[in-house]
Formats: structure tokens, C-alpha cells, sequence
């Protein structure tokens, strides 16, 4: 019981840390438009490099095979902009309307794609804390000293700061 006490502190504290971080992200843009756009703009070569890297050398015969993949990772891709944009509209409100010129504005695209790549990582996390707090899952220290969280299928998420 105690045990289960100390994994719960220390998987709120890890939820704690993963949300500060991701509210720590940068927006891409001063303004709302432009942010939402180089989301979306890096979201859509995110999957259109993924999908041709997946299919770029297979035959035809593979590429079904192939393809069944990328739909798990799609359902990810997904949640990835949700929380991105959601965080948009939350904290950026769109005060004003612009024309959002569609030109790529470098550090508003990077700024984006870490969005993009935070948001999944806040996915696979969100999903290891509700197995964690479902009590399907077990929370401890790896040799690393960093909080892992063991689900039924594996391992479901390393908290890769030091707890």
C-alpha cells in the first residue's frame, strides 16, 4: 500500500512536469493564424514525408501491408496537432484576422514541428498515466533513475528528466 502511495506522488509529479513542459513550448507565431497555419503546414509534410519514406522502395504487393502500419501511427499523428492546436486556442486567442501570407516563416515552422513531435510524446505519456491511474500499470525507477511506467503491454512510457 505505501509503495502504491509513493508511485502515485511520483506519476502526479511527472504529469505535473510533462504539462509545465509542454505549456513551455513556444508558440510559433506572435499571432493566432500564423501559428495555426505552420501547425498545419508541418503537419502535412510530417505525413507526406512519413508516407513516402514507408513506400518509397516497395512493391506494390507490400504497400497494403505497409499502409496498415501507418494508420496506427496516423491515429498518433492526430493527437499530436489536437494538442498543438488545442493549446493554440486555448493560450492564443485569435484576437484579429489576418491574411496568413503562405509563406514558410523558418523559426515559426521549427517552432511548429516541436509541437508536432511534443505533442506525440504528450500523447504516449497521457496514455501511460491513465493506465498508471486505471491501475493497469506499475511506476518505478529503471537503472537510470528514470520513472518508468509498465503497462500490460510492455513498457508504456520513460520520463526521460530526473525525477
Amino acid at each position: 500500500m505505501q509503495n502504491r502511495i509513493a508511485e502515485i506522488h511520483e506519476v502526479k509529479e511527472a504529469e505535473r512536469q510533462t504539462d509545465s513542459e509542454f505549456r513551455k513550448l513556444p508558440f510559433p507565431h506572435t499571432k493566432h493564424p500564423v501559428s495555426k497555419w505552420h501547425l498545419l503546414t508541418a503537419f502535412e509534410d510530417g505525413l507526406r514525408n512519413t508516407l513516402w519514406t514507408l513506400t518509397r522502395n516497395l512493391p506494390p504487393d507490400k504497400i497494403n501491408v505497409e499502409l496498415s502500419g501507418f494508420m496506427l501511427l496516423l491515429d498518433r499523428f492526430k493527437y499530436s496537432l489536437r494538442y498543438g492546436l488545442e493549446r493554440i486556442y486555448l493560450e492564443q486567442p485569435a484576437t484579429d484576422l489576418i491574411k496568413v501570407e503562405r509563406q514558410i516563416i523558418p523559426t515559426a515552422y521549427e517552432a511548429a514541428a516541436k509541437f508536432i513531435q511534443f505533442g506525440d510524446d504528450y500523447l504516449l505519456a497521457s496514455r501511460a498515466f491513465g493506465s498508471f491511474h486505471a491501475g493497469n500499470a506499475r511506476a518505478f525507477h529503471g537503472a537510470s533513475r528514470n520513472l518508468l511506467i509498465l503497462g500490460q503491454l510492455g513498457l508504456e512510457w520513460v520520463n526521460l528528466e530526473d525525477s
